[in-house]
């Protein structure tokens, strides 16, 4: 990111180095096709010039939501929630744990 100092040596604070920040949720197949391509993408450039984080989408209830829904869709109580995937049936909650997996993965 613009500002960011990688190097003591640098004294104006650019780098060479470009933050790519990605939010993504594996409810959300389009999620998943932009993370192939951008794997793909990665492979083919200097990886060591991009700091990649991902970041899980996901929603807090509140007071909002109803036990049923939490229990279904939620972790944390409530804290972290996630839409299922109407296409497979997933459960919010299931979303968000294969969003945990993969992104132990990166």
């Amino acid at each position: 990111m613009l500002g960011d100092n990688d190097s003591s040596d640098n004294k104006s604070g650019l780098t060479d180095k470009v933050n790519l920040d990605m939010w993504y949720t594996s409810g959300d197949r389009r999620s998943l096709r932009l993370i192939e391509h951008l794997g793909h993408l990665l492979e083919s450039t200097a990886y060591d010039d991009i700091i990649f984080t991902p970041k899980i989408v996901s929603h807090d209830c509140g007071d909002n939501c109803d036990a049923d829904f939490i229990k279904k869709n939620c972790l944390g109580g409530g804290k972290y929630c996630a839409m299922g995937d109407p296409e497979h049936v997933d459960k919010g909650r299931d979303v968000l744990l294969e969003d945990i997996w993969e992104y132990c993965l990166w």
